[in-house]
């Protein structure tokens, strides 16, 4: 009982730690875990900021060696404030597991990915980034998940690289629903967070989740938050 009562203070006190009274996607903290061997998930979902709606679709499948291969991309559309811009952004990324999440165990992974985005306006150049991202996930006998990352962000057109780091948690309410919390940041662009549910609408097979996110400050202007709305699908194992 006492060890129920800590984990559950541990995810309370991480959702008051960001500022409320993100691992699948679309929270941006990941988690250890790679898709099953010889199988293939798709994590696609929508972000409605203030001014644009982003659309994002990344499949990602795992062909052996716990080695997870991921090609995506999004596609993000302005308000009518500006008409004629649209950005794009295409996303590669592996991910190879080194020890599985095991109850009362950590788990560890690494994950290596290219970015590239592009606006259709001409008032910005094509950006080239590289990143480097350690996801270490905790299970507790409940069910409930604690998920660190650090890494590095390597903007390749402006010469910079950045530290990065993340913070998440999912707490179970019942065998298909649970309660998600993250909190993330690059260095010198401010930390943000995101809250809120995950329900399993197949179990193991098909997810929807839904976040509200935004700058990790008191006094964050309301125009900075977001709204997502997520779908996950896990297949099974191809042969």
């Amino acid at each position: 009982m006492k060890k129920y009562i800590f984990q559950g203070l541990l995810c309370l006190a991480f959702v008051a730690a960001t500022g409320v009274s993100h691992a699948a996607r679309p929270m941006s903290t990941d988690d250890a875990n790679v898709v099953d061997a010889h199988a293939c998930q798709l994590e696609t979902w929508l972000k409605f900021n203030h001014g644009s709606t982003e659309y994002w679709a990344i499949p990602g499948c795992n062909f052996g060696y716990d080695i997870e291969w991921s090609l995506g991309g999004q596609v993000q559309w302005n308000g009518p404030e500006v008409p004629q811009a649209r950005g794009y952004s295409r996303v590669f990324q592996v991910k190879k597991r080194w020890k599985p999440v095991g109850v009362g165990e950590w788990g560890i992974s690494t994950t290596l990915g290219r970015g590239h985005n592009q606006w259709t306006d001409g008032t910005a150049d094509l950006h080239h980034d590289r990143y480097v991202n350690v996801p270490m996930t905790y299970l507790f006998a409940n069910g409930a998940l604690l998920h660190v990352n650090v890494g590095a962000m390597q903007h390749l057109d402006l010469r910079q690289t950045h530290r990065t780091w993340g913070l998440g948690a999912e707490y179970p309410v019942n065998g298909r629903t649970y309660v998600i919390a993250e909190t993330y940041a690059e260095r010198t662009q401010g930390s943000r967070y995101q809250v809120g549910l995950r329900v399993w609408l197949k179990p193991q097979r098909l997810q929807l989740d839904t976040t509200y996110g935004n700058r990790r400050s008191w006094d964050a202007p309301s125009q900075s938050g977001w709204f997502t709305l997520g779908l996950r699908w896990l297949g099974e194992p191809l042969y």
